[in-house]
């Protein structure tokens, strides 16, 4: 069972959000292309579209939709470059599209330089975002607002946007926050002194906050206790996660996640970003820091495990000028 001590909402919104990636990561929206050649994968999650927003850009993923494997020397031309415009992206078999005003524009894949199929896309100005981020950090500490699903008028009702990065970020007032980077759906923040800052997000079409976030900076000497949650994970999906606080044991998982939660002298924890937790292993080598996985998951640092034993993981916080060294039992 996880330490009372840590945030239950915390529990929760992990436990929640295993749930979803478990229930969409499967479930990206492929639409058929006119030739019934592509799937056009697009979105992050259910119930995806190909609408895009205004100032997005957005990567759709193309998987052949018959027994035949994509053709090679893929291209790709926007009909209406001054509406959208479309590149090929870096990754194979990937299309960069960017979204200029409201329109449509008939994108089309090449292979060889002959048509082979093709799919409409519209752009629409978003209306609505769902964000999280964390209400307190410490100066000094990155904060991230985390924009989840992007809304936007289609037809005669609502719909999911596809795209990042449209949004203009700043923090007001500017002396107690900078804007550092928007990727991949997530702006961060770097906290410069102790106060309440408010963090904006700006729509370009209709020049309106779409996000308004009110974050509290705690001065870094409030920090007394370093905490650590760990969250376990399997690569077969039959066998369920865990999390417990640190030191602890758990049954050996493929991989584990660790969140780190310091206690503040005026009450309550604060969750440090994994931008500022550089964390060490010792013993055994039967842990492994992973790469950097889900940006959209900006507290966790990811591990693979590669046996069981004792393994002692140490979280340093150079802005706090504290460290803390915690004891995991990988059982058998």
């Amino acid at each position: 069972m996880p330490n009372p001590s840590f945030p239950r909402r915390f529990v929760f919104a992990s436990a929640a959000a295993l749930l979803l990636a478990s229930a969409c990561a499967s479930s990206d929206d492929p639409f058929l292309g006119e030739e019934e050649r592509i799937r056009f994968v697009v979105g992050r999650g259910c119930g995806s579209s190909t609408a895009i927003a205004v100032g997005a850009t957005a990567s759709v993923r193309l998987e052949s939709a018959t027994e035949d494997a994509l053709p090679g020397e893929l291209g790709v031309v926007s009909e209406n470059p001054s509406i959208i415009t479309a590149r090929m992206g870096l990754e194979p078999a990937t299309v960069d599209l960017s979204a200029h005003k409201s329109g449509e524009s008939r994108i089309e894949i090449t292979s060889e330089g002959d048509a082979y199929d093709a799919i409409v896309f519209s752009a629409q100005p978003a209306l609505t975002v769902s964000r999280v981020t964390e209400p307190r950090v410490f100066a000094g500490g990155a904060v991230d607002v985390v924009v989840n699903d992007v809304m936007g008028k289609c037809g005669d009702g609502e719909c999911k946007l596809l795209g990042e990065g449209f949004l203009d970020w700043r923090a007001e007032p500017p002396d107690l926050a900078s804007f550092v980077l928007d990727f991949q759906g997530v702006a961060t923040f770097r906290a410069k002194a102790p106060g309440t800052v408010t963090l904006l997000g700006r729509e370009p079409v209709t020049s309106s906050d779409l996000v308004t976030e009110a974050v509290q900076i705690v001065p870094a000497a409030s920090a007394t206790k370093i905490q650590a949650l760990l969250m376990g994970r399997n690569f077969d999906p039959e066998k369920p996660s865990s999390v417990i606080g640190l030191p602890g044991s758990i049954p050996r998982p493929d991989a584990f996640s660790l969140t780190v939660i310091v206690d503040v002298t005026e009450g309550g924890t604060i969750q440090v970003s994994r931008r500022d937790v550089v964390w060490r292993v010792q013993g055994e080598e039967i842990v492994l820091e992973a790469p950097t996985g889900d940006n959209r998951d900006p507290l966790a640092t990811h591990f693979l495990t590669s046996g069981t034993g004792k393994v002692t993981l140490v979280a340093d916080i150079e802005m706090l000028g504290m460290e803390q060294a915690f004891e995991l039992d990988l059982l058998p």
